[in-house]
């Protein structure tokens, strides 16, 4: 396996695991008062959003200057917020009804995404 493709795969993974699981139970999803639409949309825009994270702080753990990651690191974790944040404040205003559930359950994949994100990249940075 590539070796880029392996720093990945838990991201990978993750946004496999999480796809199949909405489409298996997106009837008890919908039961429970959760968008599967929008769980989808979410996993997806926040799995891209990590994908390009990633390779933002990569490059930052490869340089020899410490002031270097900590700038990359606050640069990729305010544009992923803002972006996050821009698309749910769209989401908000062309929605006719805004799914709070999906929205929380959005919140909490970013949260999920952002730490295995972290996590590859300071086991990545010990090596």
């Amino acid at each position: 396996m590539n070796k880029n493709v392996r720093k990945f795969l838990p991201l990978i993974v993750l946004f496999v695991m999480l796809s199949v699981l909405i489409a298996t139970f997106a009837s008890k999803l919908t039961a429970l008062g959760f968008d599967s639409a929008v769980l989808f949309g979410g996993n997806i825009f926040l799995f891209l959003l990590s994908i390009i994270s990633f390779l933002l702080l990569q490059k930052a753990v490869g340089s020899s200057s410490p002031h270097a990651f900590v700038r990359y690191f606050y640069i990729s974790f305010a544009s992923k917020f803002f972006l996050v944040a821009i698309t749910a404040l769209i989401y908000g205003r062309l929605a006719a009804h805004i799914n709070r559930a999906s929205v929380i359950a959005c919140m909490a994949l970013y949260i999920v995404y952002t730490f295995i994100e972290m996590g590859i990249l300071l086991k990545g940075s010990k090596k």
